[in-house]
């Protein structure tokens, strides 16, 4: 499916600290509810930390969305036209994905 879908999309391996920023500045529950420190008791974690372990582990929490509604890249893409190894923006990035999400947070 990735060798679909590379054409077209970028991913990579996100960092814990990124994830938490993520969820601190983007996350919602399902109804459009921003995520908070009252709704983490809610769904039985003390912490964005603690959160973000489960999430990093593959344990969503089934009210919390799947999809980060992001701003476009500061700066911008390089170029939408190659893989991401050839000056591009497509494709598999590794750990660089960090640096992208941190400039669409």
């Amino acid at each position: 499916m990735l060798q679909k879908a590379k054409d077209y999309i970028t991913w990579g391996e996100v960092d814990p600290k990124v994830v938490e920023l993520l969820l601190r500045k983007r996350g919602e529950l399902v109804g459009k509810k921003k995520l908070d420190e009252s709704l983490l008791k809610e769904l039985g974690f003390s912490s964005f930390q603690e959160l973000v372990t489960a999430v990093c582990e593959g344990k969503r929490p089934p009210r919390l969305k799947k999809v980060f509604r992001l701003h476009p890249p500061r700066k911008g893409l390089k170029s939408i036209k190659r893989p991401f190894g050839h000056g591009g923006d497509l494709g598999y990035r590794g750990k660089a994905i960090n640096d992208l999400l941190l400039r669409m947070i």
